[in-house]
C-alpha cells in the first residue's frame, strides 16, 4: 500500500466521505451534512488519502476551548494499517494548535476496537449516553481527553 497523508479535506473529497459513512453507519450523514460542516468556520475535515484515494476522515466542531469529534470513520478496505490513528493523532494536533482544551466523543458501548483505539489516544470514558443511537437503538459512551498544553 502507498503512503497516506492526512489533510485538510476540499469540497472535492466530500463525496467520498459520504460513501464511507454510508458503508458504516445506520444513521449516515449525507454528502449535504458534510457539506454544511464544510462551510462552518468552526468545524475542521480531514481526510486520510492512499495516492488520491480517501480512505477514512475525521470532523471536529469547535467552539470556545473544547472540540466535539462527531464523525471519525476508515473504509474497510484499509482497517488495521494505523489509519485511524494518524486521524486522531491530527485532530489532537489541530485542537492543540487552536488551544482547545479538550475534545469530546461519542462511540457505541458495543464499539469495542474504536473505543480501544481512544483510550491509546488518551480518551477516558466520562459518562453513558442514554438511548443515543437508533438502528439499533443502543447508548454510548461519551468519552473526554485533556490537552496536556492548556
Amino acid at each position: 500500500m502507498s503512503q497516506v497523508c492526512i489533510t485538510y479535506a476540499t469540497g472535492d473529497d466530500l463525496e467520498a466521505m459520504a460513501a464511507i459513512e454510508s458503508r458504516l453507519f445506520s444513521r449516515p450523514w449525507k454528502v449535504e451534512h458534510f457539506r454544511e460542516a464544510f462551510a462552518r468556520d468552526y468545524a475542521t475535515l480531514l481526510v486520510a488519502k492512499a495516492e488520491q484515494t480517501v480512505c477514512g476522515y475525521v470532523c471536529m466542531y469547535c467552539s470556545a476551548d473544547e472540540g466535539e469529534i462527531t464523525n471519525v470513520a476508515v473504509d474497510p478496505a484499509f482497517r488495521r494499517m494505523g489509519i485511524g490513528t494518524e486521524l486522531m493523532n491530527a485532530a489532537q494536533l489541530e485542537a492543540r494548535e487552536k488551544h482547545l482544551q479538550q475534545l469530546i466523543l461519542e462511540v457505541r458501548i458495543s464499539n469495542e476496537h474504536a473505543i480501544s483505539l481512544y483510550n491509546k489516544m488518551g480518551f477516558v470514558n466520562c459518562g453513558v449516553r442514554k438511548n443515543f443511537y437508533a438502528e439499533p437503538v443502543e447508548d454510548a459512551a461519551l468519552m473526554v481527553w485533556e490537552s496536556k498544553e492548556c
